[in-house]
């Protein structure tokens, strides 16, 4: 599905709990799980790996600032009872057909705790964030998904678009 959670200034971030289930959209590929994480100072390589269906929330933002930020995203998968639980990355567009398209980074190798990366987003544009099940055909009955900015000294919002 795609979703976001309201609005809400730098200083506090933006945080979503969620659940990845069978009715949700699904990738037919997804990304290779492999460290280090995505850093503001270092997007990863993209990979593609695997065939199958992996369901995903998309999460979509907007940097509305005249700075380019460093945006660090948490994801905590402890919800989660089976599988090898979660990955997340961030676009500036994603594309399901494509997801090497507009990569800004991801989680690198997933974990069963929660877990970081980070990537630049240039001033006034969206961008967006991916949550998906790591394993073919699995769900999540609960995810936390945090998205801070890291130059909180100005007012930075994140404005998110809902969609359904």
């Amino acid at each position: 599905s795609y979703t976001s959670c309201l609005g809400t200034v730098c200083s506090k971030g933006a945080t979503v709990s969620a659940a990845i289930t069978a009715s949700d959209a699904a990738l037919s590929t997804r990304l290779q799980r492999d460290d280090p994480p995505g850093t503001c100072a270092a997007t990863p390589t993209c990979q593609v790996w695997g065939a199958g269906s992996f369901a995903y929330d998309l999460y979509a933002y907007i940097n509305n600032d005249s700075h380019a930020q460093c945006v660090t995203v948490t994801l905590d998968p402890r919800g989660c009872t089976s599988g090898s639980g979660l990955h997340s990355a961030a676009y500036s567009s994603f594309d399901p057909a494509d997801l090497c398209a507009n990569f800004l980074g991801d989680l690198g190798l997933n974990q069963p705790t929660a877990d970081t990366y980070s990537f630049m987003v240039p001033a006034w544009q969206t961008y967006q964030v991916i949550v998906y099940a790591a394993d073919s055909g699995a769900t999540c009955p609960l995810y936390t998904l945090s998205l801070r900015a890291d130059n909180c000294s100005l007012k930075h919002n994140f404005l998110p678009v809902t969609l359904r």
